[in-house]
């Protein structure tokens, strides 16, 4: 009797193993053979459930989107306000092993997104769902009284993505890891420098909202 095969399985165990492939290899070296073997696949099937090495790529980021998407959408549930787009932002942070295989793959997009159509529009998309993630925490923040009523949303939200994709970046390429806790106090302080109201800042005895929220995980 022919083994039945649930073909959404094994096109999910070739995109986490694509996943893990580019996490120690990166995009570029990262090959279907590479993929097949750590799959346990042969690569005929590899193309088989995947038709081409951008789609392989595409299967792994979406692998990657959809881990990192559940974090940020659990962290947001459990706070609100200001608490909740810090939250979600230190859920994005390239800190650790973990992460700086997810922001790989996301770096080794911008790469392919120059010669591939189908990984250009997959990033557009990507953006979009930050822009609209971001743009919405900031507003809901904006609306509870936590920061600034003249900040003007749209410009906050691409100057966050720009932070968070500089700490990315120079995570990846500079050599120089940084600690979680010095990336989150990097994100603190564009909290503390882009959005809180220049009198919260201001006042030496009162506590700014990062130096809070540091003294609370103390």
């Amino acid at each position: 009797m022919p083994k039945i095969v649930d073909h959404d399985v094994r096109r999910d165990d070739i995109a986490r193993a694509a996943f893990r492939v580019i996490r120690r290899k990166g995009v570029a070296r990262a090959t279907i053979r590479d993929i097949a073997r750590e799959s346990g696949c042969s690569v005929g099937a590899v193309v088989h459930y995947i038709p081409s090495k951008d789609h392989i790529f595409l299967q792994a980021a979406e692998y990657s989107t959809h881990v990192i998407r559940g974090r940020m959408e659990s962290a947001e549930a459990a706070n609100s306000g200001l608490e909740a787009l810090r939250q979600v932002l230190y859920q994005g942070l390239p800190a650790g092993d973990d992460m700086l295989g997810h922001w790989k793959i996301w770096f080794g997009f911008w790469q392919l997104s120059e010669t591939s159509e189908l990984i250009r529009a997959a990033t557009h998309d990507r953006y979009g769902e930050s822009y609209r993630r971001y743009g919405r925490l900031i507003r809901a923040a904006q609306k509870s009284g936590e920061i600034r009523p003249d900040i003007n949303v749209a410009d906050a939200t691409a100057s966050l993505i720009c932070q968070m994709d500089g700490m990315g970046v120079h995570t990846l390429i500079s050599g120089h890891k940084l600690s979680t806790t010095r990336l989150r106090r990097q994100i603190d302080a564009w909290i503390d420098r882009t959005l809180l109201p220049a009198s919260t800042k201001a006042k030496g005895n009162v506590l700014s909202f990062s130096a809070a929220a540091a003294a609370r995980s103390r």
